[in-house]
This record gives structure tokens, sequence and C-alpha cells, in this order.
């Protein structure tokens, strides 16, 4: 797992960005300091980009157009575009390390975070208390986990469109799709589906609340073994999580996870996780958590693990993830 002080530090970044002056464009770079799987301590920009939420010589930008540029996590889905230290679980999802990316395994941190050029706007909405928000990228290709790592001078598309409704101040309904697409002598595509639901009272809603929610990913993928023979993959995955908020302090959840394997579309893995939140302040948290897998992949089968984090924020209070109410 990331260590306790690069979860630190991403969130010290995080609070250092939120006191930049906010005008017609900034930049917000998170350095974590990290020593993953043993390799030692070094740098490395997890986010590094540019935002500009009013264009050049127009008094206001059309459809609320901010355009982002750089490295940032790419809007596929919900978890991607969280960092690792405001996740309401110490890990991610099957899905989101073996299908999107991850550096050192997935106990560490995954998901993709490419470099290009993000629109984000809002769309006219003929529904009624309602929004509907849409992500269009274009990125570079290869950068994938799907892919590969097959690096080609051609770029890739992302986009995603979300749907939300809000009833009462009460519930919150988020839903959302995501399409990938790199084409080339090796192709991949992915699309994705995600769904979240909030409900938090509107009497004592510091202290009660209720979050479910997942994410289903499709992949097709065309490539070229060893041997020059063209072959084809199409895995399939999901998770899904739900998180009961007991008392002002403490948070309570479940996920599970069910994948196919990337390249042997008949090697399943499934996965249980249990884990209990605790804070303190709003600069100190305690998680426990326990992880158990079943999987066709034998180093992976019937492993368990337990798991204690320590997440702590230095300077301002940062933006709460969306999974805390408060």
């Amino acid at each position: 797992m990331r260590s306790f002080w690069a979860r630190s530090w991403a969130a010290f970044c995080k609070s250092v960005c939120s006191w930049l002056p906010c005008k017609a464009s900034r930049t917000l770079p998170a350095l974590p300091l990290e020593d993953q799987a043993g390799k030692g301590f070094a740098a490395d920009a997890e986010e590094a980009y540019g935002l500009i939420k009013r264009l050049p010589l127009l008094e206001t930008a059309p459809l609320g157009v901010k355009v982002k540029i750089g490295r940032f996590r790419a809007p596929i889905g919900v978890n991607n575009k969280i960092h690792m230290h405001d996740l309401p679980w110490s890990t991610r999802p099957l899905v989101i390390s073996e299908y999107l990316g991850t550096e050192h395994g997935n106990f560490f941190e995954s998901g993709f975070n490419p470099t290009g050029i993000d629109l984000d706007f809002f769309l006219p909405n003929p529904i009624s208390e309602t929004t509907l928000e849409m992500n269009a990228d274009i990125v570079r290709a290869g950068d994938l986990g799907l892919s590969g790592g097959h690096a080609g001078r051609q770029p890739a598309y992302i986009g995603h469109l979300n749907f939300s409704k809000d009833w009462s101040n009460e519930h919150l309904l988020i839903l959302g799709v995501s399409t990938y697409q790199e084409n080339g002598t090796e192709s991949t595509r992915l699309y994705g589906a995600d769904l979240t639901y909030r409900w938090a009272p509107s009497e004592d809603r510091e202290s009660h609340s209720f979050v479910a929610g997942g994410e289903l990913f499709s992949g097709d993928r065309r490539y070229t073994d060893s041997l020059s023979a063209q072959l084809r993959s199409r895995p399939f995955g999901w998770y899904g999580y739900i998180q009961y908020q007991a008392s002002f302090w403490t948070y309570l959840g479940l996920r599970y996870d069910w994948i196919e394997d990337p390249l042997d579309n008949s090697q399943v893995s499934r996965a249980g996780a249990l884990y209990a939140s605790y804070y303190t302040t709003e600069f100190l948290r305690f998680r426990l958590g326990f992880e158990h897998r079943w999987s066709d992949i034998s180093a992976w089968n019937n492993t368990n693990t337990g798991i204690l984090e320590v997440n702590f924020v230095f300077g301002s209070h940062p933006t709460e993830p969306y999974w805390v109410n408060r």
C-alpha cells in the first residue's frame, strides 16, 4: 500500500491548492512522496495541470466549459477520479487496478491519469431539477492498463456523461456512462457505467448517512502476440459497495469485486472487503479493513489481508470526499 507519508503529502498538496486564487486559470500540482512495494522513496506527479475557466475574449464560458490541460485523473467513471487518500476504502477495486492500470499491483496506487486535454461542460437538459454534465478528452494512447503498455503516436479519446438528480436535499442519484477508444495497429476500447446513491436525513444529517453505488466495465482489445498472431480479449468486470454512517465519527461499509482477467477471460477473480473509518477530527482519520479473495489465479486464491490505515492533513481543511457527509 502507499506509505503513510505519501497519503499525507498528497492531502497537503490538495490543501495548498485550495489557497490559490480562482481566476481564469490555475495550476493544480499533486506530488506524492511515496515508497511503494519497497522500491524506495520517490516523488511523482499524480496530477499537474492548468485549469482554464474562462476562454480568452469571451465574457462568459459557453455551456460553463472548463478546460484542463496537463496530467490528470481521467473522467472514466467515479472511482478513477478520486485520489487514493480520499477513497472510502484502502485499496482500489480490482476492475480499476486491472483494467485502468496500476503501478506495483492492485494493493498500491491504481487508476488512469494520462496526459492530455479535458473539456468539462454542462449540456442543455429538458428534465427539470436535474444536471447533465459532459467530459470530452483527448489524451496520449497506450497508458490505459488494458492497452498493455502499447504506446503509439495516435491519440486516445475519452467521453463521460453524468446525470444527477436531487430530491428534497435528502436523496441524491448520479448515473454515468463512459467510453475510451484508441485505434492503430493495436486497438483498445473500454465502456463503463456507474451509479451512486446518497441519502442524508434533513435532521441529524451530520451523524447519519447512507451511500451505495458501483461501476461496471466492458473492454475490447485487439493485439498481436509474440508469434504475430492476431488476438482479441473482451474482459468484463464490476464492483459494488454500501456504506452507512453510524455516528458523526464512524463509517462502516463493505465492497464486492468481480472481474475477468484482461488477457484470459475464462479466469475470474472475486474479492470481498469490510472496512470501518473513524474520524477524530477533519484532519485525522483511522481505518481498519479486511479483504478476502477467491480467484482462478492461484497466487490470488483464498488470500486474506488485514489493513490499518492512518490519514492526516496539514494546512487548511480540504474538500471532503463524496462519501463524507458533514
